[in-house]
């Protein structure tokens, strides 16, 4: 299923946030370590720096240009900030074609959309 998957990980922070920076070297190794050709990409959302709702509008357009000939098979989302983006904004364009994974929300309860294809991932 994954071989020569293109998976989107994104993060609700920044590249050199602590949490993020695990968190992809956790990703990156787990599939350089195994037999699955896949190519990996990575996206910020800047939760922690930016004003939420002006920069994900230019960061959802942004996105979309950029994923529009080839979405990914897989995205993983780095805690509440990333899925609440996917949900919002992405879930109805990706959701036929792409698997979802989430990693550090802190309570499915407290998230906005339910995602049938939803797979939490245990750290």
């Amino acid at each position: 299923m994954l071989k020569n998957a293109w998976i989107l990980l994104l993060h609700s922070y920044h590249k050199g946030f602590p949490w993020s920076d695990g968190i992809s070297r956790g990703v990156l190794n787990t599939f350089l370590q195994s037999d699955i050709n896949t190519r990996v990409f990575i996206e910020y959302l800047d939760a922690k720096r930016s004003s939420p709702k002006r920069y994900t509008f230019f960061l959802e357009n942004t996105l979309r240009l950029k994923y529009q000939k080839r979405t990914p098979d897989v995205v993983i989302c780095s805690d509440d900030d990333a899925y609440t983006f996917y949900a919002s904004c992405w879930a109805g364009e990706f959701s036929l074609m792409s698997l979802l994974y989430f990693c550090g929300v802190n309570s499915r309860d407290s998230l906005p959309v339910e995602i049938d294809s939803l797979t939490a991932l245990e750290l």
